[in-house]
């Protein structure tokens, strides 16, 4: 997958040539560790799928999950900006987010806020200038209150094991938009605490934010729903989750 994307955005972002992310010797370390494994417990959906479907073996699908709850703000101080947190790169799908955030001329009425280290480079940026805000890493007190102020929440990575800050925005009951490639299809069901996209069909992507500008009452509804079900996705549920599958496996072992 990021093949294609390097072929289709060719130098557009330093991490994809990072000898540390996509090093060979990673990989074989990886398939080795998996080749040994008697079962594997997965935090995703697509990241048991990724594996089930190049080796055979018994795959576990547990979420992860979130400490506690933020409270919800106010719907009058929510602003008309959406966020983006994590890393800036390509294979967070944030040149693709830019790509359709200037198609709508979103910028003109929302802010787009992307907060965390910036990778894509200045050449591919210089077609966006004041079209985004660059804010570098927050402290989690920081970025809990930009959850709590934004309308909408956008994750759109080409492929992540599971994607933490989906469940950090929920928690804030901040509705989010996020692409499929991760643990949005096991904690969000589509046009109800967010929306779901095919990643790389951007306009999928474009449909779905030009829907949650268009709509804010029902993003607003999205966003409670949300909430509530970020209540799920507790640690003491996990933990219980993983008991229930570890116990079996131990007396059988």
């Amino acid at each position: 997958m990021m093949v294609r994307e390097f072929a289709e955005f060719p130098n557009i972002c330093k991490a994809a040539n990072d000898p540390n992310e996509f090093a060979e010797e990673r990989t074989i370390r990886k398939d080795a560790e998996l080749s040994s494994a008697d079962q594997v417990l997965c935090p995703s959906t697509f990241a048991r799928a990724s594996l089930t479907r190049h080796r055979a073996g018994t795959y576990e699908m547990i979420p992860f999950a979130i400490n506690g709850t933020t409270a919800l703000s106010a719907e009058r101080s929510r602003k008309p900006m959406f966020l983006y947190a994590g890393n800036i790169t390509m294979r967070k799908g944030v040149h693709r987010l830019l790509l359709a955030w200037k198609e709508l001329k979103a910028h003109r009425t929302h802010e787009l806020r992307l907060v965390g280290d910036m990778f894509l480079s200045e050449k591919f940026l210089r077609d966006f200038r004041g079209m985004f805000t660059h804010v570098p890493r927050l402290a989690r007190d920081e970025l809990d209150r930009y959850y709590r102020e934004a309308a909408g929440f956008v994750f759109n990575p080409v492929a992540d094991g599971f994607g933490h800050v989906i469940l950090e925005a929920m928690r804030c009951g901040t509705p989010v938009i996020a692409s499929k490639n991760c643990g949005a299809p096991d904690t969000i069901t589509n046009r109800v605490e967010g929306l779901l996209v095919d990643y790389g069909d951007q306009s999928q992507l474009i449909s779905a934010l030009d829907l949650a500008l268009s709509n804010p009452a029902e993003l607003r509804e999205m966003g409670r729903a949300a909430a509530d079900r970020a209540k799920k996705y507790t640690w003491e549920d996990y933990g219980e989750r993983f008991l229930n599958w570890l116990r079996p496996l131990l007396k059988h072992g």
